[in-house]
């Protein structure tokens, strides 16, 4: 392929007839902070330098279709979109910067319109004369998904952003709006035009880039995805989406390619930064693979997608599954039951919150998105044994998660060849739990756990803790009857209580108006610790036990307080008790 590369300014770039077109499945705007920092600093540096003349700014690679009839030129720019489209916010607030000089009548006002026509000719519209007639084509276009944002506002009508790459034009625009005005500070007009004058010499002359130009007009994807953008390095969903536009792209099946083409603006709308993560959760529900940083690319198209000889009907049918299990798979990030027609009760499916949001476990997204292929039953009995051995596993017997994550990834592999049983993965857990989580190793943990003052830290294993045996406590007083079956039966579902609504109470105050040293000493351990209803909001404080122990048997609703009356004294004996009391409920609860 012939390539000419000519080195030029910004100026002179646009005095000639070129238009430029980002093809239609390009990235969308990517310059964050400190690339656009970069930017201006470089601006900066070229107008307090006077020694030094110009500044590189990095290649435009663009492939450039024939001209016809000597009318402008149209470049296909498949790399340098964020500078160019940089540049041209620049010269856009440039012009509104112009517009604000001349509000108000003043002797310069003939100069200023002279300034605003000029700019907006140079770097807006390109004026032509067609049949006797002048016609205005767009300098810039960008792809699909930014073109009307970024029109609204280089046109001074400016719409609400619907996008991350909208949010990160609009705040490029506002950057270089700042930036102006830190520049023209003079309180002046005369002043302030010669800072514009100033900085318009500056871009029209010493910013430089090199244009380079193919005269084939190649498939675009193709360069996009070895090419990268000066401090924004391609992502791995830019060449997905690149590479499957590009399978779509076929002059017989436009409208397969514009559905193709949708389901990413979708996508990029609806998860904007999240999406790659998302598409890994999806990619190793599917393989039971782990994702590879370096190469998830490649995986995709290769277990997901396909390289060769896949027709474009075959990328919408995938891209459109996709879709829909995202959509699953975000719900199951954001700690909400992917089953739109649920059975289930309320306590039931908030477990999947408890698990991902409260406890922090999000290893085995993967697998609750394979599971969703289950009863929803099943899925709920999944979701149960995630959250009990992850709490025993690792929040209270501290080991590793890894071991766990490839039985979770087994798991997904099962799902998707039909071997998957809900027994036989609390088999492969279970043998974790009997090697580092056993029960003399669970309840040597547990007398260690202790409450910590909030603001060094939160209390997530020691309430989850004590909420999990008031879930299952009728149960255990019970004799545990039925095993684990028994135990979900005797969940009093209307009465259990959710992480943010219950607080922790101290039995022995923390602040005792007379210090028992013997008490002192497990004051934050487990014994000590119980739940507060949430209706009774505040807290008991350093009120006398007689009266707490009212107020928790006769007043609370959390079964576990009931239980105080089987201490009508509050000692070292009866924190002990109750100790072993919690302690032996645990070892029986969290498990399965």
């Amino acid at each position: 392929m012939k390539v000419e590369p000519d080195y030029k300014s910004i100026g002179a770039l646009f005095r000639d007839a070129n238009v430029f077109r980002v093809p239609k499945y390009q990235r969308g705007y990517a310059w964050k902070n400190n690339q656009l920092d970069d930017f201006i600093d470089d601006i900066k540096n070229i107008i307090n330098d006077k020694s030094s003349s110009e500044h590189f700014f990095g290649s435009l690679v663009c492939a450039q279709e024939e001209c016809i009839g000597g009318h402008e030129r149209v470049n296909q720019l498949v790399d340098g979109q964020q500078r160019l489209t940089t540049f041209m916010l620049l010269a856009s607030c440039l012009i509104k910067k112009y517009y604000n000089l001349n509000e108000k009548p003043n002797e310069f006002s003939e100069y200023i319109t002279e300034k605003i026509t000029e700019l907006t000719e140079r770097y807006i519209n390109y004026k032509k004369s067609v049949n006797k007639k002048t016609e205005y084509v767009r300098r810039l276009e960008l792809s699909r998904r930014d073109d009307e944002f970024f029109f609204s506002l280089i046109s001074g009508t400016p719409m609400e952003p619907e996008r991350d790459s909208h949010i990160r034009l609009k705040s490029a625009e506002i950057e270089l709006d700042n930036f102006l005005e830190s520049l023209t500070s003079e309180s002046t007009i005369d002043k302030q035009l010669d800072q514009l004058d100033a900085l318009e010499k500056v871009i029209n002359e010493s910013c430089n880039v090199i244009h380079m130009i193919t005269s084939k007009v190649a498939d675009a994807y193709k360069l996009f995805q070895v090419i990268n953008d000066r401090g924004e390095s391609l992502n791995h969903t830019d060449l997905l989406r690149a590479k499957t536009l590009g399978m779509a792209d076929d002059k017989n099946s436009e409208h397969i390619f514009n559905h193709v083409e949708r389901i990413w603006d979708d996508l990029d709308k609806e998860y904007g930064s999240q999406l790659e993560k998302l598409l890994g959760y999806y990619y190793s529900g599917l393989t039971g693979d782990k994702v590879k940083s370096s190469a998830f690319y490649d995986q995709f198209m290769e277990k997901v997608i396909g390289h060769t000889n896949v027709k474009p009907e075959k990328v919408f049918e995938k891209m459109n599954l996709i879709y829909k299990e995202l959509n699953k798979i975000h719900k199951i990030t954001n700690g909400e039951w992917p089953y739109s027609e649920s059975t289930l009760t309320a306590w039931q499916r908030n477990r999947i919150n408890v698990l991902v949001k409260n406890l922090k476990h999000t290893h085995p997204i993967p697998l609750l998105a394979a599971a969703t292929q289950l009863k929803e039953s099943q899925f709920y009995e999944v979701v149960r044994v995630l959250e009990i051995f992850f709490f025993r596993y690792k929040h209270i017997c501290r080991n590793k998660i890894d071991l766990a994550t490839t039985r979770y990834l087994k798991a997904c592999r099962n799902l998707n060849d039909d071997s998957f049983t809900v027994q036989n993965f609390k088999k492969d857990l279970r043998e974790l739990l009997i090697k580092d989580a056993s029960d003399e190793q669970f309840i040597s943990r547990l007398k260690d756990l202790e409450y910590i003052d909030p603001k060094k830290g939160d209390n997530r294993s020691l309430r989850y803790l004590l909420l999990g045996i008031e879930d299952s406590w009728r149960w255990f007083q019970n004799g545990m009857k039925e095993g684990a079956t028994g135990r979900e039966k005797n969940i009093d579902y209307s009465a259990v209580y959710e992480f943010s609504s219950i607080t922790l109470e101290h039995i022995y105050p923390q602040n005792a108006k007379t210090a028992n040293i013997e008490m002192e000493q497990d004051l934050n351990k487990i014994g000590n610790i119980t739940l507060l209803d949430p209706q009774l909001n505040s807290s008991l404080g350093n009120i006398s036990y007689e009266e707490k122990y009212k107020f928790l048997v006769n007043d609370s609703k959390v079964l576990l307080n009931k239980a105080f009356e089987n201490y009508p004294v509050w000692n070292r004996e009866s924190l002990s008790n109750r100790t072993e009391d919690l302690l032996s409920a645990a070892k029986v609860i969290f498990s399965f």
